[in-house]
């Protein structure tokens, strides 16, 4: 069993392209995809581009043990 430090709660947040999507992206400022770490505290969030994946983790600073 892991500790609670150990264990994390992501939630991610997009867009997608229906009407009423586009509709609330043109009469709001938002920043998509946005990826939000709950546990543990605190709050964490990722907003805008995932692609680069160190990035990520350092930004949720989520840290990946060795193979």
């Amino acid at each position: 069993m892991s500790s609670s430090q150990d264990d994390f709660v992501l939630r991610l947040y997009v867009a997608g392209q229906t009407p009423k999507c586009l509709r609330a992206f043109a009469n709001l400022i938002l920043a998509v995809p946005t990826l939000v770490r709950r546990l543990p505290e605190p709050v964490r969030k990722i907003i805008g581009d995932l692609s680069n994946t160190q990035r990520v983790l350092a930004g949720l600073e989520v840290s990946v043990g060795a193979a």
